[in-house]
């Protein structure tokens, strides 16, 4: 009788031939789920009656979830492997989007809606620890570049018409069948990472071995990077949707991003193996200051479309140009560690982001400002 071997039926199926492409093929799954429903979570907060200080408080509670318990992840990843450690992250994620369709009916308490997001936030960071973890190790340094660019640019491809589903099944059908959708393709979306085997020997991480201290270039860039994630994720949305009251357009924006970032990150990806990467970083750094000052004078949906396509190809040349730098660095190291240390940072960014926010709510233009201020922080790189 012949023995089943899954990984070798998923390599037949998804014809994978090495890790890297596992973790392509995961992350247009991935991806394409997430944006079905990301940029509309802070808003079906706003529409169940919170105010947007509850909203900028439950993702404080994500990113805390996300970051400051990375060691926990970075532990759980060591011991169980990394492909594993995905596979378990994906009920978890699962159970954060189902908790919140049962909340919308069920609950109104600000304290369970926080603890919702602290759930997320760690099952999230199970995911992107482990992921992130096996990528820089797997990377090739001659190609970083190229490969990095691929990690961002096919899920971006993918999922270029997402936010315009999703606004589509919630102005038709409400929040519930979408978060229904997400949590399939959630669960399918690990399935090709087990087309090879699982390895936990390179991977041994220690609560002792989290370094909050990283070279000063990668806790500047990080901290902005995170920053800046936050408000074109979360404040770009929110000022879309309060100033012109189109959940479309928001969907639209969104897509126009997708397709910014998934054209311009090839090119990048490419260039980035010849350049310098830093300089890469600070060109981009220069040019995404001048998008958010240009957003302030913002006045017709057209204008919201074309800077959000701007926006997404600088922010791509940042994003690229970084993590190739970082995984071309670290991957001799305890790469599990560096990678904690990356998302603890990171997520620095994001909460200090949400303060910003939560300090000058209902005044883009200041927050606008400050956020084009901190993207001149990569200058710095």
């Amino acid at each position: 009788m012949s023995t089943f071997h899954p990984h070798i039926t998923l390599h037949r199926l998804f014809r994978i031939k090495n890790e890297l492409q596992e973790i392509y093929i995961n992350q247009v799954l991935q991806h394409f789920a997430v944006s079905l429903i990301g940029i509309f979570i802070p808003i079906f907060i706003y529409t169940m009656g919170f105010d947007l200080m509850s909203v900028f408080m439950f993702l404080i509670f994500f990113y805390i979830g996300l970051g400051f318990l990375s060691p926990i992840s970075g532990r759980m990843a060591s011991k169980m492997g990394l492909k594993h450690a995905i596979l378990y992250s994906s009920p978890l994620i699962v159970l954060y989007f189902m908790f919140m369709v049962l909340f919308e009916h069920f609950s109104s308490s600000h304290f369970l809606l926080y603890m919702i997001g602290l759930l997320g936030g760690l099952a999230f960071g199970l995911y992107w620890i482990s992921l992130n973890s096996e990528f820089v190790k797997n990377s090739h340094k001659l190609q970083s570049g190229r490969e990095t660019a691929r990690l961002i640019a096919y899920p971006r491809l993918a999922a270029i018409a997402a936010p315009v589903i999703g606004a589509f099944l919630i102005s038709g059908w409400g929040y519930d069948i979408l978060f229904f959708f997400v949590m399939i393709i959630m669960g399918l979306s690990v399935a090709p990472l087990f087309a090879t085997n699982d390895y936990k020997s390179y991977f041994r991480f220690m609560f002792r071995d989290t370094r909050i201290l990283m070279k000063n270039k990668y806790m500047v860039a990080f901290f902005s990077r995170g920053l800046t994630f936050m408000a074109e994720g979360v404040m770009w949305p929110l000022f879309i949707f309060l100033t012109f009251n189109n959940l479309m357009a928001v969907g639209i924006a969104a897509a126009f991003s997708g397709i910014g970032v998934a054209i311009f990150t090839i090119f990048v990806g490419r260039i980035s193996d010849r350049m310098d990467k830093r300089k890469l970083v600070k060109l981009g750094g220069l040019g995404y200051a001048f998008v958010w000052l240009s957003r302030i004078f913002i006045t017709t949906e057209l204008e919201v479309f074309i800077m959000s396509l701007i926006g997404s190809m600088l922010l791509a040349m940042i994003a690229v140009s970084l993590f190739a730098s970082f995984s071309d660095d670290e991957k001799e190291s305890n790469v599990v560690s560096r990678v904690v240390s990356r998302e603890i940072w990171l997520n620095i960014g994001r909460i200090a982001g949400l303060f910003l926010f939560m300090l000058v709510i209902g005044n883009f233009q200041f927050a606008f400002t400050v956020t084009a201020l901190v993207s001149l922080l990569f200058l710095l790189f």
